[in-house]
């Protein structure tokens, strides 16, 4: 199969309200959309990346110039016939961060390509390891004020979603008062995780301990930014006390998944395309 064009489309993507988290607040997301093109302009395969700053350093800017020399290199498969050509393009890409936005994209779309070409679904190209016949979905709740936190809870209960991911930050009664919320919408029916994306420091979260506890809360997400040196104290304090510390932003590459492994202060990483 040959691939005769590689387009990228800088998209401005509204959100139907502002989405707020401890690091940003946003109405608008600016993602990259890739669409490769073959067998003479009749078939398109179609790939996504979502560069933020704030994470890796992306920017839209920079994740269409990397795309762009993604499609100069030798690996880079213009005939197209198996999936290993896709993983030696992979492969021989960057190894850090600062493409990860532009390696999904283009990832993506070449799978979706191929797939659509032999007639499979993209699973099909991936490892049965960790294959799973359940799938479980949920919603995020932002960092908002309590009207829209209500609403957004009230909606969720009514389409039967009941786990939840909550964003909170640094301010004690607020995120006493969001949790709240959940517990009066869902009574007990709820299995909730808190997203912090990296707003405490060590007192700010052995301030929250109990009430996580009087919530049954148990899974804690980037409850500070990577590299701070109290994440050792609070990990034996959050096991001692029944919590587990998910890691975000400190996960972004292979390296940081396997110094994590290593570590062991997280036990879980939240993976995301």
């Amino acid at each position: 199969m040959e691939i005769t064009q590689v387009k990228i489309y800088p998209v401005q993507l509204p959100f139907s309200a502002d989405f707020s988290h401890s690091l940003r607040k946003r109405s608008w997301v600016k993602n990259i959309v890739v669409e490769v093109v073959a067998e003479q302009d009749n078939l398109s395969g179609y790939g996504e990346g979502a560069p933020r700053s704030y994470v890796t350093g992306e920017s839209q800017d920079s994740t269409i110039t990397s795309i762009s020399g993604f499609t100069k290199i030798e690996t880079f498969p213009w005939n197209l016939n198996d999936v290993s050509q896709i993983w030696d393009l992979i492969n021989s890409l960057s190894n850090g961060n600062k493409q990860n936005a532009a390696i999904c994209a283009i990832e993506t779309a070449l799978l979706d390509l191929l797939g659509k070409h032999q007639k499979k679904n993209i699973i099909e190209y991936f490892p049965k390891h960790f294959h799973t016949d359940t799938v479980y979905y949920g919603a995020t709740i932002p960092l908002d004020n309590q009207q829209r936190v209500l609403e957004l809870c009230q909606l969720c209960k009514k389409m039967n979603i009941k786990n939840l991911r909550m964003k909170l930050g640094k301010d004690f009664e607020q995120n006493r008062e969001t949790i709240e919320i959940v517990k009066d919408v869902f009574e007990n029916d709820y299995d909730l995780r808190i997203d912090v994306n990296g707003a405490w420091n060590f007192e700010t979260a052995l301030k929250h301990f109990q009430l996580l506890k009087d919530y049954k809360i148990k899974v804690i997400e980037q409850p500070m930014m990577p590299g701070d040196s109290t994440i050792s104290n609070l990990a034996k304090l959050t096991e001692k006390n029944g919590f587990v510390l998910m890691a975000d932003e400190s996960a972004c590459t292979l390296k940081d998944a396997e110094k994590i492994h290593v570590e062991g202060y997280y036990k879980m990483v939240n993976i995301r395309l």
